[in-house]
This record gives C-alpha cells, sequence and structure tokens, in this order.
C-alpha cells in the first residue's frame, strides 16, 4: 500500500504541475492552497492503509472517491498533444496522464483484491457457524427429553471452548480487518449482533425455544460446577437437566 501511495502522490505533484502551466495567473495564496489540498488528499484517502495490525472495512471506502478524482483529473488533462502548448506542458501532461492511469489501476486492483479477501473471510466465518449449528442441531434433537417445546440454553462463547480462535495464520495468512467480525469464527452467534438461537432458526429453520431470566439464575443455582462440565463437543456436553437442555460452549 505504501507504493500505491507513493505513486498516487507522484502522480497528484505531476497533475499541480499541469495546473500551474494552464493557470499562470493565478495568485500566489491560491497556488499554495490548491497544493496543499492536493497533496492531503491522497493523505487522507489512504490513512486506513497506514494504520498498522488492522484495517477497518470503512476504511477502504475513501478509495473509490480517490478513484472517481482519478478518473475526473484523467478525463480533464489527458495524453492528446497539443502542438501550440508550450513543450514543457506537453511533457508534463503526458507523462501525468500515464501516471494518473497507472494509480487507476493500481486502485482498481486494490480494492478488489481486498474485496476478495473479505468476503472470503466472511465466507469462512459463516461455514465454521453453519457447521457448528448443524452439529449442535443433532445432538440436542438425539435426547430422549427432547420436545419442540423444551427450551435450550447455550452457556459460553464457542471461541472460548474447543474451537481455537481463527487467527491470520488460520486463515492462510490473510490480513486481519476490523468490520467483519472479531477474530472468532462464531462472531455471528454472540453479543448483539446474534445469538445462536437467531443464526439457528435463520439458516436451519429450527426455533429452540429460550429459557427465561428467571430458570436460568435457578439452574445456575442448583448447579454449581457448570465450569468443570464437558465443553462441546465432548460427549456429556449436551445434557437434560430440570427441564432444560444445556448446551456447554465454553466454561466462561
Amino acid at each position: 500500500m505504501l507504493g500505491l501511495y507513493i505513486l498516487t502522490v507522484f502522480s497528484f505533484c505531476l497533475l499541480i504541475g499541469l495546473l500551474l502551466l494552464r493557470n499562470k495567473g493565478l495568485g500566489i495564496w491560491r497556488v499554495i492552497v490548491t497544493v496543499l489540498i492536493v497533496l492531503i488528499l491522497p493523505v487522507v484517502f489512504f490513512s486506513g492503509h497506514l494504520a498498522a495490525g488492522y484495517t477497518h472495512i470503512l476504511m477502504q471506502l475513501p478509495l473509490t472517491m480517490l478513484f472517481i478524482g482519478l478518473i475526473a483529473l484523467f478525463c480533464r488533462y489527458d495524453a492528446v498533444v497539443d502542438s501550440s502548448s508550450p513543450k514543457p506542458y506537453r511533457f508534463f501532461r503526458t507523462l501525468g496522464s500515464w501516471f494518473v492511469a497507472l494509480a487507476m489501476i493500481a486502485c482498481c486492483y486494490s480494492w478488489a483484491l481486498y474485496s476478495n479477501q473479505v468476503y472470503f473471510t466472511l465466507q469462512r466465518k459463516f461455514d465454521a457457524c453453519y457447521s457448528l449449528s448443524t452439529r449442535m442441531v443433532d445432538r440436542v434433537e438425539q435426547l430422549p427429553e427432547y420436545t419442540i417445546d423444551t427450551p435450550v440454553l447455550v452457556v459460553g462463547d464457542f471461541s472460548k471452548g474447543n474451537y481455537p480462535v481463527a487467527v491470520p495464520e488460520a486463515l492462510d495468512g490473510l490480513p486481519y480487518s476490523v468490520g467483519i467480525g472479531e477474530p472468532s469464527e462464531f462472531y455471528y452467534m454472540k453479543g448483539y449482533w446474534g445469538t445462536v438461537h437467531n443464526f439457528i432458526a435463520a439458516y436451519l429453520g429450527v426455533r429452540w425455544q429460550v429459557p427465561d431470566a428467571e430458570t436460568v439464575a435457578e439452574l445456575v443455582e442448583k448447579t454449581n460446577d457448570f465450569a468443570d462440565m464437558p465443553i462441546f463437543p465432548s460427549a456429556g456436553s449436551v445434557f437434560y437437566i430440570d427441564g432444560v437442555i444445556v448446551v456447554m460452549g465454553s466454561a466462561s
């Protein structure tokens, strides 16, 4: 991304030369303001790429603004040589047009590559959630006590159980991007973004009854050894107690 940034800045600098050559009568302050705006724009657009460690998916959106801006400038200062123009202007116009074209291609490639990485990562997260949900529903429905009216309580976070967190190495070296989920593959199935029950209802068509808060409190009070129980998918991690089916996702 640093190379793309440098290429963009250089192409913008060439366009500054074209502006100044075409508009020699501009006042000094207008020239300074124009130069500053053109130089600052790439810095702002690429601030997300320069952040160390991770990027946010929203940080990629300003690239489209840069792309549109380069198209407009490219159309304005094309590579057509006018023999009546001063020789320096013709040189910078031609050279600038080529660099702008290269920057446009680089922006398109960068955006397409990042989009593919994001959608691939999202698909892997969804596949993991779907696979886990299918196995969980099968285990629950195998219990003799299960009926469609039996409440199901899912305890813990699956990413803290027997399923490892999807660190970048587990994603074949893809960069970690904020905005498409936490490192856990099961991001869709916890917190305010959704629950296990919602995911299973939406994608498997199985609607589990959710135990009320009072019932959960009674279970916790009666059963103090939840932390010592097996974690899914271990044997005994899905069990029936006091009218409720419990699935142990993790001990915490």
